[in-house]
């Protein structure tokens, strides 16, 4: 987290209303990262960035079952936030996807591999 306090914990306590940029590091020297905006002391958003033709997730949050529509897609990697493959698989030539997964609520997150990039998102589970 890049707050005055420079907390270094999965979870940030007592931010005030800003926009925080996290980074996620695995240790293999692997990461990724976010920008966070807290908008009160009870209300978080997340902003992410993309091409509206790489992949859109629907709904977003769910309950673990939801719908990936992919673009040039060759496989799927959904990982929990301490990097834990929850789920991988082979989408090569398929436009959609239906999936169902057995995980707490949470935040996870979804790579999917293509020929040119590695693109990812967030997903909610409620």
């Amino acid at each position: 987290w890049d707050d005055p306090a420079y907390q270094t914990t999965d979870t940030a306590y007592y931010l005030s209303a800003g926009i925080y940029k996290v980074v996620f590091a695995d240790l293999n020297g692997c990461n990724d990262s976010l920008t966070i905006q807290v908008a009160d002391s009870t209300t978080v958003g997340i902003f992410e960035t993309y091409d509206i033709n790489d992949f859109s997730i629907y709904p977003n949050p769910n309950s673990g079952e939801f719908t990936l529509l992919l673009d040039k897609a060759n496989n799927v990697i959904i990982t929990d936030v301490r990097g834990k493959e929850i789920l991988n698989i082979n989408v090569l030539k398929l436009k959609s996807v239906q999936i169902s997964i057995d995980q707490p609520p949470g935040i996870y997150f979804i790579s999917v591999f293509t020929d040119e990039a590695i693109k990812k998102r967030i997903l909610i589970i409620r």
